[in-house]
């Protein structure tokens, strides 16, 4: 069986999520972690895209920060049912709020807390939950999609680690929330775009990740294609970002596992 290698000066990701996904064969072979110099600082890596194992934050971004800090005076003023966590496609989610209410009855906005933000990779959003997103409101259930932005430096199974690792950092700090872990969705308007298989491999490797952490797995990308496997610009304007159409397709696909898993 593969193994993560560890020394005094390297670093092993503490999470039971973590290390079965680490340890099993079929998803990420042997990997070793270069030590890093602070905390938050982005550490040296042997392989692509493993950054994702470790928080860093984006505080230098003025942009990033005025979100960061608005969505974290939301989560200190009020409980909510549900956390809506990703990049900028969950952040769209406030420019399509009606699709949301057309679809999600039962859960109204002021429920819901989104803390989407633009150009958020998986190590940034790591970094959001472990510096107290979770601290004083603690959501029935949390709808975690992420990875998009890790594609170009990142593999798939770096990218599954990522959000194993995210899922772990969510259940340390509020255990009675549920995970929804969504797929990541279609990228690229043509059906065969590079980035469609790459995307196929880590969603087959999500299955396994919520599996092992006790999180529900939703694909809803076979949604969004033409019978042709095309993305259409009715549905994707830039074949990353939906349209109002898409969020309207993505809130058909939700509505039933949320309803399901916000009872109670």
């Amino acid at each position: 069986m593969a193994t993560l290698e560890t020394t005094k000066n390297k670093l092993r990701p503490s999470s039971a999520v973590v290390r079965t996904l680490v340890n099993s064969a079929a998803l990420l072979g042997s990997l070793t972690l270069a030590p890093m110099p602070k905390a938050l600082a982005a550490p040296t890596i042997a392989i692509p895209g493993a950054q994702e194992l470790h928080p860093i934050s984006r505080a230098q971004n003025q942009s990033w920060l005025k979100r960061h800090n608005n969505i974290m005076a939301k989560a200190a003023k009020g409980q909510y049912d549900v956390l809506l966590l990703g990049d900028s496609i969950t952040q769209g989610w406030e420019l399509n709020h009606v699709a949301w209410d057309q679809e999600m009855k039962g859960i109204p906005q002021q429920k819901v807390l989104n803390a989407g933000i633009s150009s958020d990779r998986i190590e940034h959003i790591l970094w959001r939950v472990e510096n107290g997103l979770l601290a004083s409101s603690k959501p029935k259930v949390c709808v975690l999609m992420a990875g998009i932005n890790n594609l170009a430096l990142a593999t798939p199974e770096t990218i599954a680690g990522g959000i194993a690792k995210l899922i772990d950092a969510i259940k340390q700090r509020s255990p009675q929330t549920k995970v929804l872990v969504l797929g990541v969705l279609p990228s690229g308007q043509e059906a065969d775009h590079p980035r469609r298989s790459k995307i196929r491999a880590i969603n087959s490797l999500l299955v396994q990740v919520a599996a092992a952490s006790g999180s529900e797995f939703l694909d809803t990308g076979s949604r969004f294609l033409s019978p042709d496997g095309t993305l259409p610009e009715t549905v994707s304007f830039d074949g990353v970002h939906l349209t109002r159409q898409g969020y309207e397709i993505w809130a058909s696909a939700l509505k039933k596992p949320l309803r399901k898993m916000s009872r109670g």
